[in-house]
């Protein structure tokens, strides 16, 4: 299962379609044949299911994503162009199908998708270490540049230079 963040847009996804008759990844299929669809669970339980809707050609694998466009990457891969609709607040859950629209010659890999709000925090922790130049004790700070966390103090002999820890 794939997490997208609810209220994305430019979803792309890299989905494989394989050959009714035998399963191998089907290529060369023809973008305006293909319809996808989307079904999303909502946060209340209802469910919502699109009506299916035509692909349309992409000019290349790098074009701008488009909403209900596509373009075969290779080896049974395409990449669908999602509608930002489908990734709306208000759903947990997403399910998008694929389908031949000629004569349902494939078979998909449906794409499972937990949609969620991902609370992106960072914290830059700002350590620093201060060297006495007499003892040569050095005394390492919390975050807060005040609190002593530990003091390393280096001693040495004519061969070994020994740190001490407190």
């Amino acid at each position: 299962m794939q997490l997208i963040e609810k209220d994305s847009t430019k979803v792309s996804l890299a989905m494989r379609l394989y050959d009714a008759t035998n399963g191998s990844p089907k290529t060369g299929l023809t973008i305006a044949n293909l319809q996808i669809r989307y079904i999303r669970i909502e946060d209340d339980n209802d469910v919502t299911i699109s009506d299916w809707m035509s692909l349309t050609a992409l000019a290349n694998l790098e074009a701008d994503h488009t909403d209900n466009h596509g373009y075969e990457i290779g080896e049974g891969y395409y990449r669908i162009d999602v509608p930002d609709v489908a990734f709306a607040t208000g759903a947990g859950f997403l399910s998008v199908l694929v389908q031949d629209n000629v004569d349902n010659s494939i078979l998909v890999e449906e794409k499972e998708i937990q949609l969620g709000i991902f609370k992106k925090a960072a914290k830059t922790l700002v350590n620093k270490a201060i060297q006495n130049k007499t003892t040569g004790a050095i005394d390492y700070y919390d975050d807060d540049g005040e609190t002593i966390i530990l003091t390393h103090t280096p001693t040495d002999g004519e061969s070994t230079i020994t740190r001490t820890p407190s």
